[in-house]
C-alpha cells in the first residue's frame, strides 16, 4: 500500500535546502514523477489514479488549515463579543478602560488574521507523527503546483513516446492446457481466479510463468520488457498476494514442469497460436 503522506513529507523535507524558489520547485517536481513511476512498477498504480491520490492528502492539509483558521476568528468574535457586553454592563471605570483595551487588542488580532488571510496563517497541517512534520498552507500549495507539474510532464512523456503495442493475449487452446496439465506437485499452471480483476491465477513458479510468456510462440513481436509490462493484466499471483510480476529469468528454478511446458510450446503451429 502507498504512503502518499510519506511520499509528500520525504520530498518536502529534502527540498528544505532550497528557499521557495525554481530550483525547489523542479526538485519537488522530480520527486513525484520518481514516485509516479516507481508505483506504477512495483504496485501497478495507473499515473492518473497516482496523482489523484496524492493530490487528496494536499486537499485534506489545506481544508485542515482552512478549519483552524476559522475556528481562531470565531473564536476571536466570541471573545470581543463578550468583552463588549461586559462594557456594557461594568460600572467600573478602570474595569471598563482595561477591558476596552482587550477588546482593541483582539479587535488588532482578529483584523490582521482577516487580512493575512488563510495562506499566510501560522496554521499547520501535520503530515508526519513519528516524526512530527508540519506543512504551512503556502508549503502546500507549493506542493500542489510541484504535482501538478510532475503530472503534466509525465503524461506528456508518455503521449509522446509510447508506441501502442499489440496486446498480449493467450488464446483459449492454450489456456486449456495450462488448466489441465498437472504438474509435479499435483497443481496445474493455472486456476480459475476468485478475483474479479483477474479470470486466471498463476499457480506454479514465476520462471514458468516467465518461460510460458516470452516464448516467442506466445509474445510474437512484442519485446521481452513489453510482455513484463502486461504480465500482471494476465495472471493473479496468489504467494504475493497481487497480480503476477515476472522475475529475472534465472534457469536455475526451472523444472521438468517446464520442460513439459518448453516442449508444447515449440511444437505450437501458426494456425495454434492465433485459435482462441
Amino acid at each position: 500500500m502507498i504512503d502518499y503522506k510519506r511520499i509528500i513529507s520525504d520530498g518536502w523535507e529534502r527540498s528544505l535546502q532550497f528557499w521557495y524558489t525554481k530550483e525547489k520547485q523542479s526538485f519537488l517536481t522530480s520527486h513525484f514523477k520518481a514516485e509516479a513511476q516507481k508505483a506504477k512498477r512495483d504496485e501497478f498504480i495507473e499515473i492518473k489514479d497516482y496523482f489523484v491520490c496524492i493530490q487528496k492528502v494536499v486537499d485534506i492539509g489545506k481544508d485542515d488549515i482552512h478549519s483552524k483558521h476559522s475556528t481562531q476568528i470565531h473564536s476571536l468574535c466570541l471573545i470581543t463579543d463578550d468583552i463588549e457586553n461586559r462594557i456594557k454592563n461594568s460600572t467600573s471605570i478602570d474595569e471598563v478602560s482595561k477591558l476596552a483595551d482587550d477588546l482593541q487588542h483582539h479587535i488588532e488580532a482578529m483584523r490582521k488574521i482577516g487580512n493575512d488571510g488563510v495562506v499566510n496563517s501560522a496554521h499547520t497541517y501535520t503530515i508526519c507523527t513519528m516524526p512530527i512534520k508540519c506543512l504551512l498552507y503556502k508549503d502546500l500549495e507549493f506542493i500542489e503546483e510541484a504535482i501538478k507539474q510532475a503530472e503534466q510532464e509525465l503524461l506528456s512523456d508518455n503521449k509522446n513516446t509510447d508506441i501502442p503495442a499489440e496486446t498480449l493475449k493467450i488464446p483459449e487452446n492454450i489456456l486449456n492446457w495450462l488448466q489441465n496439465t498437472i504438474c509435479d506437485d499435483g497443481k496445474p499452471f493455472i486456476e480459475k481466479a476468485t478475483l474479479v480483476s483477474h479470470t486466471w491465477d498463476w499457480v506454479q513458479n514465476k520462471q514458468n510463468a516467465r518461460v510460458l510468456l516470452t516464448h516467442e510462440n506466445i509474445r510474437g513481436k512484442l519485446t521481452k520488457a513489453e510482455v513484463e509490462r502486461q504480465a500482471p493484466t494476465l495472471f493473479f499471483y496468489s504467494k504475493e498476494g497481487r497480480p503476477l510480476k515476472l522475475a529475472s529469468n534465472d534457469p536455475r528454478n526451472e523444472n521438468r514442469d517446464t520442460d513439459k511446458l518448453r516442449c508444447f510450446l515449440d511444437d505450437l503451429k501458426k494456425h495454434d497460436r492465433l485459435t482462441g
